[in-house]
């Protein structure tokens, strides 16, 4: 047992997380598992009861996913609010009405196919195949009741049901691919100019009061990372180095047993002439059979070409055509007579004829490859290496059996399990979500550190295999919340995000009185031009003021970049950035089918006028079979999208929901 749980003892938490929720999830949110019914419930769905307990653990479970989806940057306050915990119930709430609609429609599930699922499930297999003792065990180990659980799996296959219903009827018109076709290779002409953010910045200040205020909103920001230090034991097969002298016939029998991994046995090169005999076949007919047989070892011993003789008499349809080679023959491949026969021969040496049950055969010795290979002696040590490796891990799996044991019956402190065993209790230096070093540094440490079962619960890990022969157990030792920097230590930041971002609002601004000249001008070419124009006039009056031994004038800071035209902008062209491509196809022409222009945002910070002369819609004809099977897959998924909403939103309206807000 020992062996399966070490085989997957690491995965053990996220058998139900991991296992069956790639099986069961269904798009309309994440389903949930009981531990216990309690009596109180935090909503009520037509008949049936949320149970706190059953929310607690789905919520936990969703928080689970999120932290190993966000890492570092998931906030445990954050999602841990009234608010964040009040939309999780509504998507619990959401599959309880699934279920009893599924139900209520005549959707079940038979017991064969709620069978046939659970010993589908890897988390509960063996070698591939469902093992009881691992199912019990991984239940109880997530302290699931086994009825509460399958009831569980079968609403959630019965809503799988449904949704697979749902997506069978949401099939895509061709018409409707040819349109977004049509839509998603539209290409765009237009003309542009960009306004960088960053030829602004020299011009911008920002005050200490600024700052100041910056960090009194925004202090959640500036955070520093939540940490946790782990006290943990842990056992490794090298701690269970054998030191004793080795029992030398032990060695030997290893040595014999494992005898082809250092010696490669005697090959002997040979062909042969085979003649074959009738199972019923007379003393007559042997008789005449053997007669041939000698005549033949005779005629070969006299030098006659033995592939020749093979050629014209052997009848084995394997070999003759090829003058009886048989290749490089080792022991244990032929039948006996025959291999004794062939390795008592001497190099280049003819049989006497050898009776097997397929007949006479007259054997011709080719060559020899001797025996190669490690005696016993030049093995030894490498044998003895080993043998003190399998002792030690032996004796491992006999401590790490232990280890699981009392780590599961001692979830409240780690002491009583080093005390049993004799380990010694060891320390982590804090670390956060990216990591410390040493075993802080395994992601699978890192896991279990930050997860509900350490953090909230404060319990001990579930063992934690690191690598085949090294397994702990570990608990919170510290924990460090998330706190804020100090202002003196973020300044500068702040700083740089508020000149940023007044950087970005002036580009802003300049783009706009761009657009407002365009305006007046008719285009944003003239516009440009007028511009230019008037750069001109000043450079003239800064010329005259020279000539009155006048200082001549900075030159002007260039706030935008040229006029850029794009002929066929597509959705793919991706050099301006999304922001710029999503607000470009966002636009559309006059309703006469004049140009339009607009200010939009391009990389975040910066801005561009940008003028969209017309809209060229895709071909559908030319699209592949790959691409229309593509965009009938999106049609779909959006289809199924609208359904579920419509489906969901009429049975809210068809079921009594209530909510107990104060038990949230």
């Amino acid at each position: 047992m020992l062996q399966v749980i070490r085989e997957r003892i690491s995965g053990i938490v996220a058998i139900i997380i991991f296992g069956f929720l790639g099986i069961l999830l269904i798009p309309f949110g994440a389903q949930n598992f009981n531990q216990a019914v309690t009596a109180d419930a935090v909503a009520k769905v037509g008949d049936a009861e949320i149970t706190r307990t059953e929310f607690e653990t789905s919520f936990n479970n969703y928080r689970q996913r999120l932290r190993q989806l966000l890492g570092s940057n998931f906030d445990e306050f954050a999602y841990s609010q009234p608010l964040i915990r009040r939309e999780h119930l509504e998507t619990v709430i959401n599959q309880r009405l699934l279920q009893q609609y599924a139900a209520d429609s005549g959707l079940d599930v038979s017991p064969a196919q709620l069978t046939e699922t659970v010993q589908s499930i890897p988390g509960f297999q063996v070698a591939g195949t469902f093992d009881q003792t691992v199912y019990q065990q991984a239940l109880a180990n997530q302290r699931l009741d086994e009825g509460r659980f399958l009831n569980d799996l079968r609403g959630n296959l019965m809503t799988q049901t449904l949704a697979n219903a749902l997506q069978a009827s949401a099939q895509p018109t061709e018409r409707e691919i040819d349109a977004m076709l049509a839509l998603q290779n539209q290409t765009r002409n237009i003309d542009y100019v960009l306004f960088p953010a960053s030829a602004h910045l020299e011009s911008v200040s920002v005050a200490d009061e600024d700052i100041q205020a910056y960090y009194d909103e925004n202090s959640n920001q500036f955070m520093r990372p939540e940490q946790v230090s782990l006290e943990y034991v842990e056992i490794r097969a090298d701690d269970f180095a054998v030191s004793d002298e080795l029992d030398e016939q032990l060695l030997q029998d290893r040595y014999e047993d494992q005898k082809q991994r250092f010696v490669t046995e005697e090959r002997r090169q040979a062909s042969h002439i085979l003649l074959t005999l009738d199972g019923g076949a007379d003393e007559t007919a042997e008789a005449e059979v053997q007669a041939l047989a000698e005549s033949l070892v005779e005629r070969a011993r006299n030098g006659e070409d033995f592939a020749a003789l093979a050629e014209e008499f052997s009848q084995d349809p394997g070999s003759a055509a090829n003058g009886g080679d048989l290749g490089w023959v080792e022991p244990g491949v032929m039948v006996q007579a025959f291999e004794t026969a062939l390795f008592e021969l001497e190099k280049d040496a003819i049989s006497e004829p050898v009776r097997t049950g397929f007949g006479y055969h007259v054997i011709w010795l080719r060559d020899i490859q001797p025996s190669t290979g490690k005696s016993f002696a030049e093995a030894r040590d490498e044998l003895e290496q080993e043998a003190r490796a399998e002792l030690a891990e032996r004796q491992y799996l006999d401590v790490a059996d232990e280890l699981v044991d009392l780590s599961f019956e001692q979830l409240d402190a780690l002491q009583p399990v080093a005390d049993e065993l004799g380990l010694d209790i060891q320390k982590t230096e804090l670390f956060s979500r990216s990591g410390g070093t040493g075993v802080a540094a395994r992601p699978e440490v890192i896991e279990a550190a930050f997860s509900d079962l350490l953090l909230l619960e404060q319990s001990n890990s579930d063992p934690i295999q690191l690598d085949p022969n090294h397994l702990l157990v570990a608990r919170i030792n510290e924990h460090v919340p998330a706190t804020p920097r100090p202002l003196a230590e973020v300044e500068v930041e702040i700083r740089n995000i508020l000149e940023r971002r007044r950087a970005s609002e002036l580009a802003r601004e300049a783009a706009q009185q761009l657009l407002e000249a365009a305006d007046q001008a008719g285009g944003l070419q003239a516009a440009l031009d007028a511009e230019q124009g008037g750069d001109s006039a000043a450079e003239d009056s800064t010329d005259g003021e020279s000539e009155n031994n006048a200082e001549p004038a900075a030159p002007a800071v260039r706030l935008h970049g040229d006029l850029t035209q794009v002929a066929a902008l597509t959705r793919s062209d991706f050099q301006l950035g999304q922001t710029f491509l999503q607000a470009v196809f966002g636009m559309n022409l006059e309703q006469d089918g004049a140009a339009i222009s607009r200010v939009v945002p391009q990389n975040g910070q910066d801005w561009a006028v940008v003028r969209l002369n017309s809209i060229t819609s895709g071909d559908p004809s030319s699209a592949s079979e790959a691409e229309r099977e593509r965009i009938s897959q999106q049609l779909q998924r959006s289809l199924v999208s609208e359904e579920q909403a419509g489906l969901l939103a009429q049975l809210r309206d068809e079921y009594d929901i209530t909510v107990y807000e104060d038990r949230l």
